[in-house]
């Protein structure tokens, strides 16, 4: 399962440096360039511990806001796709380290993860929210109020969780600005500081389990939801890992820089070797 072979790696490398993200400064509009860009600071860099400690807080923290994890018995694509709980979250953001830690944290307890591009419209997210009865989403704080249209139509939707991926510092959320009536919000921060003081014991997935539900682009129609199971997953992970060792990569030693969007399968298989 992919909780399995995480934890591993968060043991083995407890002390290596694991997710490293540049400061956003903002937006910088060069004179011969035709749009604004990103302007960045330095990075800086969350360990294997780190991450490891955080996946943990997210798992308990989801716990807390009232989701539920699959049992062994309806696990399976086939019974999932009858179930009615709270048993799945929408990641709903650009690539950062707060998309890979919501990921593993909601698998450590058995939950299931949706996710849809940052590109699509509310029409997309409405979609996913009614076909997997998703009640938590991970979103941008700029997409709040895509939020609040999403509940007006998906009544199953009761938490949402904000992170400042691409937020300049000028531009950071206010308690007012992140209300929206008859849901629950609060940043990826208060989620991990909720898991740390309400801590729930992992509930290990079964290999067959359902892991993810990943949503295409849309390119050829309406996107559609793919059901990948655990050991999917993880057998796409021993080839890549196969691959990666016969680079003449040094093991322990490697740099991977995430630039596609992480809800793509290969950015996820990548980012998990």
């Amino acid at each position: 399962t992919v909780p399995s072979v995480m934890r591993n790696s968060f043991s083995m490398f407890a002390e290596k440096n694991c997710m490293g993200t540049r400061e956003f400064l903002g937006w910088h509009k060069h004179d011969k360039a035709k749009f604004p860009i990103k302007k960045f600071g330095q990075t800086s860099w969350q360990t294997y511990g780190d991450i490891s400690a955080k996946v943990e807080a997210v798992g308990s923290g989801l716990r807390k806001l009232g989701m539920v994890p699959l049992s062994a018995e309806n696990s399976s694509p086939e019974a999932f796709q009858k179930l009615q709980g709270p048993h799945t979250v929408l990641i709903y953001e650009e690539t950062c380290a707060d998309w890979m830690t919501m990921m593993l944290g909601a698998l450590s307890q058995s939950l299931v993860v949706a996710t849809s591009y940052s590109t699509l419209g509310v029409s997309s997210v409405v979609d996913a929210v009614e076909e997997c009865n998703i009640s938590t989403v991970l979103c941008n704080f700029k997409d709040l109020d895509k939020m609040k249209q999403v509940a007006e139509k998906c009544p199953c939707l009761k938490n949402v969780i904000y992170t400042t991926n691409y937020v300049a510092p000028e531009d950071m959320p206010k308690e007012e600005d992140c209300e929206l009536v008859g849901l629950t919000v609060m940043s990826m921060k208060s989620l991990i500081e909720t898991g740390q003081e309400f801590p729930s014991d992992a509930v290990e997935p079964q290999p067959e389990a359902m892991a993810v539900i990943m949503y295409t682009s849309g390119s050829t129609g309406k996107p559609k939801g793919v059901m990948i199971q655990h050991k999917s997953i993880v057998a796409s992970l021993a080839g890549l890992n196969t691959l990666m060792t016969q680079s003449n990569m040094k093991r322990g030693e490697e740099v991977y820089l995430a630039y596609l969007p992480a809800a793509h399968i290969l950015e996820l298989c990548a980012e998990l070797s």
